[in-house]
Parts: structure tokens; C-alpha cells; sequence
């Protein structure tokens, strides 16, 4: 198997286990629904509003848009 494809089966592995946790995490917090129910936010607004680490904050949200 190749390295490439090798890297691309293991990173879709962790996709799927990392997701889960977040989505849920984003979910309870109802994080998710004030970011659908506002459109387009910037992240500084949304830890503002929820009183989380942004840098946290970012991280859950590039892994649910990737």
C-alpha cells in the first residue's frame, strides 16, 4: 500500500472518532443551533456568547468543516 493512500485511510479512521465527540459537545452547548440560527458569525462573537477558549472553539469548529 502506499504512503499516500496509507495516510488517507488513517486520517478518514480518525474522522471518525474525533467527529462524534464534538458534534455532540457543540450540540448540548447549543453552539450549533445559535451558528444556524445567526448565519455567518465570526468565532470572537461566538466564544463571546458562550464564554468558551476560543482557541478550542476554533479547533471543534475546523474539525466539523473538514
Amino acid at each position: 500500500m502506499d504512503k499516500k493512500l496509507l495516510l488517507s485511510y488513517i486520517f478518514r479512521h480518525l474522522d471518525g472518532v474525533v467527529v462524534p465527540p464534538v458534534l455532540h459537545q457543540l450540540s448540548q452547548k447549543g453552539i450549533l443551533e445559535f451558528v444556524l440560527q445567526n448565519g455567518s458569525l465570526d468565532l470572537e462573537k461566538i466564544a463571546e456568547e458562550f464564554n468558551a477558549n476560543e482557541g478550542y472553539l476554533n479547533v471543534a469548529l475546523r474539525i466539523l468543516a473538514s
